[in-house]
């Protein structure tokens, strides 16, 4: 069974209510690959609103786990994210497949190619 991971914002400039829409939208994912067939990793309900531990400490912790997947799926705003943008990175460094969902058909997209990332990561 493969492993997916879902990547897009998880912080809101709208707070708590902006932070709980990422959620239900990287959740919603999330189900939708379960449906496929994939183990599903989706840190957005894994560690939501937790308050005990520093978001640096997460965020490094979410990019180990990334490493060990066999392909991440994105949110469709996944470029307005911090932590997004760099787990794209760690996916070209270590060559692992890249996809978005695609709401407007409610699947799994195209693969993202590293030459359509690269006007995104200038």
């Amino acid at each position: 069974m493969e492993v997916a991971y879902v990547a897009g914002p998880y912080r809101s400039r709208w707070g708590i209510f902006g932070i709980f829409l990422n959620v239900l939208k990287s959740r919603y994912i999330a189900k939708r690959l379960w449906a496929k067939g994939y183990a599903v990793v989706c840190p957005h309900s894994n560690s939501a609103f937790f308050k005990s531990c520093s978001e640096d400490i997460i965020l490094k912790g979410y990019i180990e786990i990334l490493k060990r997947c066999d392909l991440v799926v994105l949110t469709s705003d996944w470029r307005r994210s911090e932590g997004a943008v760099k787990e794209v990175v760690v996916c070209i460094e270590s060559s692992i497949p890249i996809y978005k969902f695609n709401f407007d058909i409610d699947d799994v997209e195209e693969v993202i190619t590293l030459e359509k990332l690269k006007k995104y990561l200038v």
